[in-house]
């Protein structure tokens, strides 16, 4: 009888490596597919590790990541949620989620995903970013300033805070604060078209139609076609007298 419960608990020894050692097999295999994108293979295998064990995070987490490269949202929103229940403290996780609602256009979700993962580590930049651009795209530009400030606190080098800030400015017509961010990225992409073509406008719209028509002929010939029209509605004048 002794021997017989040895073998068993001897059994269940081998069958809990050789189930624990399938799981990091698979895990492992779809994480070498996911890097080679191919995101199909690598749900498979995934799916195959959460049959085994279904208790691991990480192992929701990565398949979302599969399942948000091939745009389906859904899924991949069900696995990060999947992932946050088994790990509430998992910033990687709200990140991600906030970024698939907010390309769904479901904006309250990604806010409220961004300020719960904030609230757990506040100097997120990331975050921050990406709560700014959800707030210029719902319009709410007072706020998605107030983001990108922060995001430029903790990273005074940040390019995209930078550039998206002085979006939302114009927007809000503050042309001068516009005009500075923007004037800040010409200094290291003096060859940035759309630079030009965005300080045209803002220059044009604040006053100063010489540079900014002068902005507009650089876009131009840096090959920004959208300058065209400006330079035919507003510059037409300039252009005669060159």
């Amino acid at each position: 009888m002794v021997k017989k419960i040895q073998l068993i608990l001897f059994l269940l020894i081998v069958f809990s490596a050789t189930t624990a050692q399938t799981v990091e097999n698979l895990f492992n295999s779809g994480l070498e597919k996911h890097k080679r994108s191919d995101f199909v293979g690598a749900i498979a295998d995934f799916t195959a590790a959460i049959r085994q064990d279904p208790s691991l995070a990480v192992i929701y987490f990565c398949r979302g990541q599969s399942y948000a490269e091939l745009k389906q949202a859904q899924q991949a929103i069900a696995d990060y949620s999947k992932a946050i229940e088994l790990s509430p403290l998992n910033a990687n996780a709200y990140l991600n989620r906030a970024e698939v609602y907010a390309s769904v256009n479901q904006n309250s979700l990604s806010v409220k995903d961004l300020t719960k993962l904030l609230s757990i580590a506040p100097s997120n930049a990331k975050a921050y970013l990406l709560r700014g651009q959800v707030y210029s795209k719902t319009y709410d530009y007072r706020r998605a300033i107030t983001d990108f400030n922060k995001v430029l606190e903790i990273d005074s080098t940040n390019r995209n805070a930078l550039f998206f800030r002085s979006q939302a400015k114009l927007e809000q017509s503050d042309f001068g604060g516009a005009i500075s961010d923007m004037e800040m990225l010409l200094e290291k992409e003096p060859s940035n078209a759309e630079l030009h073509y965005l300080l045209g406008i803002a220059n044009i719209r604040g006053g100063k139609v010489n540079k900014g028509c002068s902005h507009l002929k650089t876009a131009r010939n840096l090959g920004e076609s959208r300058a065209n029209k400006l330079i035919r509605d507003r510059c037409a004048f300039h252009e005669e007298k060159e």
